[in-house]
């Protein structure tokens, strides 16, 4: 499934922009700082490990996955995909600060647009091809967590039935009426003394 969405990103892509304008969305030092953006912080936040392990969890590779480790392996592509779009935006931002010095030469104003922009575009489908992982992940973690609900409540009802426990039999049950509250008589309700 997740090559299939994949290859829909990719085709819906290539719909959009025609075939031949396919060099244009080639920009490699914006994919190189979007990369240099993401890493340090997921090194960082001890993470890259984790980013590293979500792939083998989200394809199946590794079944015998924790909670735990689903959990890290989840923030890491939650951080991941937050990284991306304010490294895109970042990127654009500064990209955007460069063109409008330049604004003395307006022949050279789309081709600086276009590769600001292209910034964006690669963190959309960076994040685009993250969310599937990030989803599987997140269902993995319910499974677990009903699983482990499931398996404690299986416990705990094997754990009761070792024990014998008696229902009460009607006579040991005894009921108070209002007869049975007694009012304190007036000579058990001490008053304060005078000091004076």
């Amino acid at each position: 499934m997740y090559v299939i969405s994949i290859l829909a990103i990719i085709i819906v892509t290539l719909l959009i922009i025609n075939l031949p304008l396919v060099q244009y969305i080639y920009d490699l030092p914006s994919l190189i700082m979007l990369i240099l953006i993401c890493i340090p912080l997921l090194i960082s936040a001890g993470l890259i490990k984790d980013f590293n392990n979500a792939f083998g969890i989200a394809f199946g590779r590794k079944k015998d996955a924790g909670l735990n480790e689903l959990k890290r392996a989840a923030e890491a592509l939650t951080l991941t995909i937050k990284t991306l779009m304010c490294g895109g935006i970042l990127i654009f931002l500064m990209s955007m600060i460069t063109i409008l010095h330049t604004l003395s030469t307006p022949q050279s104003l789309g081709p600086k647009l276009s590769i600001a922009i292209i910034s964006l575009i690669y963190a959309f489908i960076f994040s685009l091809l993250l969310l599937p992982l990030r989803s599987i992940l997140n269902i993995r973690i319910i499974e677990h967590e009903a699983y482990d609900v499931r398996e404690c409540e299986n416990n705990d009802i094997k754990e009761y039935e070792d024990y014998d426990i008696k229902e009460p039999e009607n006579n040991d049950i005894r009921e108070y009426n209002d007869n049975d509250i007694k009012e304190p008589e007036n000579n058990d309700i001490r008053k304060p003394e005078n000091k004076d």
